[in-house]
Order: structure tokens, then C-alpha cells, then sequence
């Protein structure tokens, strides 16, 4: 059930995202604005819809699959093939895969928990105080 729930989040998400109308906080934005915020985000975090849900969700399933001396290698194979098991968000999940690859194999070294190293690579937003 809560898979459900995630998976019919972050088609939403997605979709509103690809538009160009949707603001991270739930609201509508127009013209400069919109053109306003996109700047500031690209300068903080990598515009792929959804990629604070996918960071966590891979940090979690690796770190699960991990034992205690793992090199940084097999790290790496295990973030290729994680994956293969976000079956709706696969596409997704490749794309911050592949361009974070080191950032998350080094976070997935620490003890840090996946929010926390989702922000040290900045596919999330810290969470305001």
C-alpha cells in the first residue's frame, strides 16, 4: 500500500514538473517567477523531478544490501543495479545513478542516513528550521 501511495506521488510529481508549473512547495507559479526560481534551484539542486524520493530510496536499498567492508567498487555495482528493482522510477534512478555514481558510493561509505546524504550531494532540500 505505501508503494502505492509513492508511486501515485511521484507520477504526479512528474508530470506537473515536466510541465514547468510546479514549485517544490505545491504552488503554481507564472512568468518571471517561474523563470526566477528555476535559476535559484539549478544553482542548489539537479532538476530531475523527484530525485530527492530516488536519492533516499537508493540510499536506502543499497545500504541494505551492504556488508560491513564493502569497497567503494562493489558499492558501485550495487548502485547500478538498485535500479532494476525502482521498476516505475528506473529511468529516473539511472540518470542519478549515473551522474552522482562517486558522490553516492562516498556517502554510502559514511554512517550518515539517506536524508542526510541526499543533501550532501544536494539532490535534497535541507529542511528549514
Amino acid at each position: 500500500m505505501k508503494s502505492s501511495i509513492i508511486l501515485c506521488f511521484l507520477l504526479t510529481y512528474t508530470a506537473c514538473a515536466q510541465s514547468g508549473h510546479f514549485h517544490g512547495n505545491g504552488v503554481l507559479e507564472t512568468g518571471d517567477d517561474m523563470a526566477l526560481e528555476a535559476e535559484a534551484e539549478a544553482e542548489t539542486m539537479e532538476n530531475i523531478p523527484g530525485s530527492c524520493l530516488i536519492c533516499k530510496s537508493i540510499m536506502n536499498k543499497v545500504k541494505a544490501s551492504m556488508s560491513d567492508h564493502e569497497s567503494k567498487e562493489e558499492i558501485k555495482k550495487k548502485l547500478h543495479n538498485v535500479c532494476n528493482k525502482l521498476h516505475f522510477v528506473k529511468g529516473t534512478c539511472k540518470k542519478v545513478v549515473n551522474k552522482y555514481l562517486n558522490k553516492l558510493a562516498d556517502e554510502l561509505l559514511t554512517s550518515d542516513g539517506a536524508r542526510t546524504a541526499c543533501v550532501k550531494i544536494k539532490l535534497c532540500k535541507p529542511k528549514a528550521l
